[in-house]
């Protein structure tokens, strides 16, 4: 299981995802389907049916697809690099939610403080793992693991930035 390499914080944002998935209704999920994702996630011994198998599956290849920000990193290259990969993003389908509003807070937050900046990263890095959160990426048409790639490609730039 390669979730278990997922701190709390990781966790927790991945379980709120699945249980925002029920909420809304979206790719079949119902109740007890997050249970058994959310019991995985947390280590218990839970046998999985071929829906929970995929999305832990898909949930377990986006956390090891994801680079995270590490405490040597520039932050303030990081957010630039990310703001102007956002500046472009065509959020017209979800005015209102959730993604939305994490594009609105980089965008406006990036001349912020550290500690702002490490809290607003630390959000937009957990809400990479929030399948409804992709589920909103995709009603934009774009692929779910597009946020993934431009905070793929914002730490690169911190990490060259040094």
């Amino acid at each position: 299981m390669k979730l278990n390499k997922m701190n709390d914080l990781q966790k927790y944002a991945t379980i709120a995802g699945v249980f925002g998935m029920v909420l809304h209704n979206r790719r079949g999920f119902t109740e007890t389907t997050a249970e058994h994702i959310k019991n995985y996630i947390e280590g218990e011994n839970v046998k999985l049916d071929g829906l929970e198998k995929h999305w832990v599956n898909v949930l377990e290849c986006q956390f090891n697809s994801i680079d995270w920000l590490q405490t040597n990193d520039n932050l303030k290259v990081y957010i630039n690099t990310l703001s102007k990969l956002l500046t472009n993003f065509d959020y017209n389908n979800v005015q209102g939610s959730d993604l939305h509003g994490l594009i609105l807070e980089i965008l406006e937050n990036q001349d912020s403080d550290d500690n702002k900046l490490i809290e607003i990263i630390k959000d937009f890095q957990l809400d990479l793992l929030d399948l409804e959160i992709q589920e909103q990426v995709q009603d934009c048409y774009y692929s779910n693991r597009y946020l993934i790639s431009l905070n793929n490609q914002a730490i690169q730039a911190a990490r060259e930035a040094d």
